[in-house]
């Protein structure tokens, strides 16, 4: 059963969620944890996420990776690919990784680290906890369709966020018994109009993830959501604002009472316990001839995560 987690007693477990160039704002949460002197036990990254994550767990300092990411540009990060999977390669996603951190592997990382991808062969998440880095890192970062998949070891692996953009599990996986998750989320207010063809399909791309991931995120035992809509996937712009976003974003979390943090995990389990019931009830009511005990069952299984 997943335990009932108190943040300043449990392992924390920090989710990065992907988002491109929005990206910059998990710079912002890196940093307010080095101010505060927060201990992370776990990371997991999705795209973006798995970038900035793998950087800050092989130890570079949030100064470090913005000076890193300020000097990014799409140009540097894609070049042209006919013939392949996709419009362009981002090998250079890779070689930043590669200069930055050299040929390292993930079950070497200072602070245990997962990237999580996609298969397109099987249609699954893969959660990476061993390999190479700065190819892991550049596969789940392979936005589909414009970026090339990236293949390894039979699979043929792409951006992350179709299957978890918020890897709340992943750092789940790692041990984590307090899971923070961070998002790149679009707020109303915050949203810009598509300016092109690229704005387009990442757009498209963020209203089938962010659905997708809604519920995911409900895992976590806090759910911070950065709101970056006033950045694009593909151009970094405004950097000062989105680590700024992302500071206070953190900061915001630290700041509640001591008390909240006591309480709020026993109500979010009593919450899915009586969801789970309410489900269970009513499948059980629209299918009269099944007897809802295995139901409730399964459901509550599902819910706490309890084995079979």
């Amino acid at each position: 059963m997943k335990r009932i987690g108190n943040m300043f007693t449990n392992k924390i477990g920090l989710a990065l969620g992907g988002g491109g160039a929005r990206g910059l704002a998990h710079v912002g949460v890196l940093r307010c944890v080095e101010d505060h002197k927060f201990k992370i036990a776990t990371i997991a990254g999705t795209s973006v996420g798995a970038f900035v994550g793998a950087l800050y767990a092989f130890g570079k300092s949030s100064y470090e990776i913005e000076r890193i990411m300020r000097s990014l540009s799409f140009g540097r990060l894609a070049s042209f690919a006919p013939g392949s999977l996709g419009m362009l390669r981002n090998g250079g996603v890779r070689k930043v990784i590669y200069e930055a951190l050299g040929d390292v592997r993930l079950e070497d990382s200072r602070i245990p680290l997962a990237i999580v991808c996609t298969d397109l062969v099987s249609g699954r998440k893969v959660v990476f906890t061993e390999g190479p880095v700065a190819t892991l890192v550049q596969a789940s970062s392979c936005f589909p369709g414009i970026l090339s998949p990236i293949e390894y070891q039979g699979m043929v692996l792409v951006d992350g966020a179709l299957t978890e953009n918020v890897p709340v599990q992943a750092a789940e996986q790692l041990g984590a018994t307090f899971t923070i998750a961070v998002s790149l989320a679009e707020h109303e207010q915050g949203r810009m109009t598509p300016r092109g063809m690229f704005d387009v399909i990442s757009r498209s791309f963020d209203i089938l993830v962010d659905h997708a991931a809604a519920d995911k995120v409900k895992e976590a035992h806090y759910h911070i959501q950065l709101n970056v809509g006033f950045m694009g996937r593909f151009k970094i712009e405004q950097p000062e604002r989105a680590i700024a976003v992302g500071y206070e974003g953190f900061r915001t979390m630290l700041s509640r009472p001591l008390l909240y943090w006591w309480i709020k995990p026993i109500f979010d389990h009593i919450y899915r316990l009586f969801y789970a019931l309410y489900r269970a009830l009513a499948h059980a009511v629209q299918n009269p001839i099944h007897i809802p005990i295995p139901v409730i069952a399964q459901r509550l299984r599902k819910i706490f995560r309890i084995p079979n």
